[in-house]
């Protein structure tokens, strides 16, 4: 699930301890970002933190921003900030359980969820929200489907290539979320099925054992 992997690495671990950021220097960050172009705003970036620019690509507009109004804010790049981090003193052992479907699997699920998903009313869901003529860059309009779709809705496409488009790009997304779990993640069990409640009885027994 989206958020979860940072979420349980920031209970484990910790956050970093980054002062807040005005508003200003967000507005200051997208100005920036509106003139030179994705490319050169993630090239001034890397001069001021490589670290950073070394690690975030140019499209990933949601963390460059950040980076780059950090170090506007702060005069210190974000990666600095990163090594200063602490786990927190109020929580006890913490052990994972890290349930991976097999790839075969979960592909047959998101087939069947994006289908699902269109029959319940996502074509509605996108029409109202590129009603609002959100900024582009915000998350919610790089969510998973609102381009595939919206381009059916602007006459971009046919129902058949958007279905396929929304499901490709959702099977992207679960390979990124697979990929950071397993390099990011050390998992104390990892269930290598789709979850059902035929697991229950392992997992349980996995948490009495470590009670």
């Amino acid at each position: 699930v989206g958020g979860t992997g940072l979420y349980l690495k920031a209970l484990a671990g910790g956050l970093a301890p980054v002062p807040p950021v005005p508003t200003a220097f967000r507005e200051r960050a997208l100005a920036r970002r509106a003139e030179l172009g994705a490319a050169a705003f993630h090239a001034e970036l890397a001069r001021r933190d490589p670290e950073s620019g070394s690690r975030l690509a140019p499209g990933d507009t949601q963390r460059v921003i950040r980076a780059w109004e950090v170090v506007e804010a702060t005069g210190r790049p974000l990666s600095s900030f990163h090594g200063a981090t602490k786990p927190p003193t109020d929580v006890g052992p913490v052990r994972t359980i890290l349930v991976l479907p097999p790839r075969e699997a979960l592909d047959a699920a998101i087939e069947a969820r994006a289908a699902a998903m269109l029959a319940g009313g996502a074509l509605d869901e996108v029409r109202a929200l590129l009603a609002l003529r959100l900024d582009p860059t915000l998350p919610a309009m790089k969510a998973v489907g609102v381009r595939e779709l919206g381009r059916l809705l602007a006459g971009e496409s046919t129902p058949a290539l958007a279905l396929a488009l929304f499901r490709t790009a959702t099977r992207q997304y679960a390979k990124r979320q697979r990929t950071w779990f397993r390099h990011q993640l050390r998992a104390d069990l990892t269930l290598d099925a789709q979850f059902s409640e035929r697991l229950l009885p392992e997992i349980f027994r996995f948490i009495r054992e470590i009670g």
